[in-house]
């Protein structure tokens, strides 16, 4: 529907005017410069006021009278504009703008009738302004009268002949009406129309699926393939049509077909591989098809990101987290900007302990990415876990600076920074790290072991580390590794009994199997006495791996080394 609303378009003193003497006369039209001018401003209630004095002066002029319906409409007063509209259209009929802004006001009041009546008079007045037919149909649809727009719709038809825009329009109220026969013809009028245009063969195909007539699809199928033998949308419709037959080698057969060829849209073979995701969940025999279907998706799709990265999510939930790792870097090289996926490329090369793609992928985030921290803090990872102390400590020191309210990565990044810093000895700043994590989270597990376990190292601080490491046996009491720190802050305090009894603790817990644990009871034995329980221990402690840097030495010389 067109907008009518903006200034007047019918100066005053061009309509028809009752007699009035030269100062009125020129009142009004000082008036209602005034008025436009105020109108112009945006200042509407002056504007208003102003009109309204010009209708005071003289009732028998309509452009006072459509300003302030504008006025009225643009404040939501719809019924004054209504009356002032009205006004305007009785006084001058002939404007054809006084009819046509009274026509959408009537639409939008809802007086539907009173409406497609003016549209009505505007057709007979311009037969030939197609337009105002449409206008008039409109009318009709927004007040539910279906039949009428036809009849103005046929009326058009008659003008401009059979077009796309009516057919279909047509089509739709015939279905509405429950007359699928009639919306049939309006299609079939289109393929006579232009016999060799296959959109027009797959809508009355989909109108007679949709309405469960899938012979008479089938039949229109066969038409089009005459037409366009290539046609994508046949092989899709026969993987449905089979499907709902049972029939599902031949399915399967046409399903392929679809998505090897280029020309089916890539949402349409999502859509269905979604399906695919939900489906093998509980039916492990159609995986292998969904493998299939996913390698021809993105063959026939090689440049759109998307069928790479459901192709990925697929196998990544199938466990093959290096594959979908890989279909994860296809889609970012065609779209370097999908930051999630970027996530799962980093994840995955967590989980397969691939530090060196690790660092390389964190670092692309950042390059793609330097606002968020995420990256920084895996490249930091990435470089701890290949003993880089120093670029880990300036990876995470600028994730850090980045950080706006992410309290989780904040505590991350600092625990890290406490680790990367106690390697490189500088223990003070070390400390602060460990400290700023501890004052937003004082239960912090990993931080109260770590942190008390270097200060041991270092025998700084050590009832400190000792109401450290407590706590943590007191959040987690059976874990080997935290028991094994209590034990040896007790050893490095010189409690060699104590320690004995936490080592053997963390023995117990699952601490049998860990070379350090071992080496630290052997320790601990040694300094109580224990001496050849000790070496025994040492040995075994060989045994099972890497100890402390000292382990050989102690077994060669059967003495303690520190």
């Amino acid at each position: 529907m067109i907008s009518f609303i903006g200034s007047s378009l019918v100066m005053a003193g061009e309509s028809k005017r009752g007699n009035n003497d030269g100062d009125d006369d020129t009142q009004f039209r000082y008036s209602f410069f005034e008025a436009s001018k105020e109108k112009i401003l945006g200042n509407l209630l002056k504007a208003e006021q102003l009109f309204l004095h010009c209708v005071e002066l003289n009732g028998k002029e309509p452009a006072p009278h459509y300003e302030l319906a504008n006025i009225y409409f643009l404040s939501n007063s719809l019924s004054q504009a209504v009356t002032h509209a009205e006004k305007a259209y009785k006084l001058d009929e002939s404007n054809i703008w006084y009819r046509l802004f009274l026509a959408d006001l009537y639409l939008k009041t809802k007086k539907y009738k009173e409406s497609a009546a003016i549209f009505e008079s505007l057709v007979e007045d311009y037969p030939n302004y197609i337009d105002y037919y449409f206008d008039w149909a409109a009318v009709y649809l927004n007040a539910g009268k279906l039949k009428n727009a036809l009849v103005v719709y046929d009326k058009i038809e008659q003008i401009i002949g059979v077009t796309e825009e009516l057919s279909i329009q047509k089509e739709r109220i015939y279905l509405n009406l429950d007359k699928l026969d009639e919306a049939v013809k309006e299609i079939e009028k289109l393929i006579d129309s232009n016999p060799n245009k296959p959109e027009y063969y797959e809508l009355l195909s989909e109108l007679y699926r949709a309405n469960n007539k899938l012979d008479k699809a089938m039949e229109v199928m066969d038409l089009l393939l005459k037409v366009d033998p290539e046609n994508a949308f046949v092989h899709l419709f026969l993987y449905d049509y089979y499907r709902n037959k049972g029939e599902f080698e031949k399915s399967n057969s046409e399903l392929k077909l679809a998505f090897g060829n280029s020309n089916v849209d890539l949402k349409t073979k999502m859509g269905i591989m979604v399906y695919y995701l939900q489906i093998t969940e509980t039916n492990a025999d159609k995986k292998a098809e969904a493998f299939e279907l996913f390698d021809l998706l993105i063959e026939a799709h090689p440049q759109d990101a998307e069928g790479f990265t459901l192709y990925g999510d697929f196998l990544e939930r199938e466990g093959k987290i290096a594959e979908a790792r890989e279909k994860f870097r296809q889609a970012v090289a065609i779209r370097p900007d999908m930051h999630q996926v970027w996530r799962k490329i980093i994840f995955i090369g967590s989980t397969l302990k691939d530090s060196i793609a690790l660092l390389s992928d964190s670092q692309s985030g950042i390059d793609l990415f330097p606002s968020v921290p995420f990256f920084y803090m895996c490249h930091g990872v990435a470089n701890i876990q290949l003993k880089k102390f120093d670029e880990a400590i300036e990876s995470l020191v600028l994730g850090r600076d980045v950080i706006i309210d992410q309290i989780a990565t904040s505590l991350t990044i600092n625990s890290l920074l406490g680790d990367a810093y106690n390697e490189v000895k500088n223990f003070e700043e070390s400390d602060k790290a460990y400290d700023a994590v501890l004052r937003i989270d004082s239960n912090n597990i990993a931080v109260l072991n770590n942190y008390s376990y270097y200060l041991s190292l270092r025998k700084d601080n050590m009832e400190r580390a000792k109401e450290m490491s407590m706590k943590t046996n007191v959040l987690d009491s059976n874990n080997a590794t935290y028991l094994d720190t209590y034990g040896w802050i007790l050893y490095q305090m010189d409690d060699f009994a104590g320690a004995i009894i936490w080592l053997q603790k963390a023995i117990d817990n699952g601490g049998d199997d860990h070379a350090v644990i071992v080496e630290h009871l052997g320790d601990a034995q040694f300094k109580l006495g224990k001496k050849e329980l000790g070496i025994q221990n040492w040995i075994k402690a060989k045994e099972l791996g890497k100890g402390s840097d000292l382990l050989e030495e102690k077994i060669l010389k059967k003495d303690l080394v520190e």
